[in-house]
């Protein structure tokens, strides 16, 4: 079972975070690293992300704005041999949508 690595970047994204982890939580596909980099939120973003650490989500602070260069951090570290990005303020359209993709990409050479 492939690795699959989530990037979410966050900025003063309070509102809509705990949506996003919630629907990376959900996935019926189990072997997800998700990796998540605050870039100086000011709204609680960060202690969200923090309360929300577990095993398999890794919470970085990033000091650097530019959603770019937090992408490039971020691809960097990850350790999945798949690597998509669910922005802040998205959510998977359902708890299969991982699964999906990983058996798609299995059957590719």
């Amino acid at each position: 079972m492939t690795k699959i690595t989530i990037i979410t970047l966050t900025l003063n994204s309070k509102r809509t975070i705990k949506d996003n982890i919630k629907s990376v939580n959900n996935q019926s596909y189990k072997n997800i690293e998700h990796l998540c980099i605050d870039t100086l939120s000011k709204d609680g973003t960060y202690e969200i992300l923090k309360k929300n650490k577990k095993k398999n989500r890794k919470i970085l602070k990033s000091e650097v704005y530019g959603v770019y260069r937090n992408l490039n951090r971020a691809t960097n570290i990850a350790k999945g041999g798949i690597i998509g990005v669910l922005h802040s303020d998205d959510i998977f359209y359902n708890n299969k949508i991982l699964k999906s993709i990983s058996k798609k990409l299995k059957n590719k050479n």
